[in-house]
């Protein structure tokens, strides 16, 4: 899905997808809800469980996280998903998003 690489501490901003399914097709978020998981590989925790946006246009199967304060705030490798839940129970799983969370420049660490 995505490869993204953030600096530690920032927050405030939109992290923007465009959900597709196997065949490339974009997923229609109609009656659906989009949750944003995000946890370093091999611990238990997640550092982002949130809600995420849906565009007006659920048909475009894009949907946004507004970065929060305190989200991003360890460097590191990790890794996220997102799940997508329909109305009918239908749960659809986005994976494949990995985070690299890098020092600011002010800091050094």
């Amino acid at each position: 899905m995505a490869r993204l690489e953030l600096v530690r501490s920032d927050y405030g901003y939109p992290l923007t997808f465009t959900i597709k399914d196997a065949q490339e097709n974009v997923v229609d978020l109609t009656n659906a809800t989009v949750q944003l998981k995000i946890k370093k590989p091999g611990t238990i925790g997640f550092i982002v469980n949130a809600q995420c946006d849906i565009d007006a246009d659920p048909t475009t199967g894009i949907c946004t996280y507004n970065v929060a304060q305190g989200a991003f705030s360890a460097v590191g490798r990790y890794s996220g998903e997102l799940e997508i839940t329909w109305s009918g129970s239908k749960v659809m799983t986005a994976t494949d998003l990995y985070i690299d969370i890098v020092p600011d420049l002010t800091s050094g660490a």
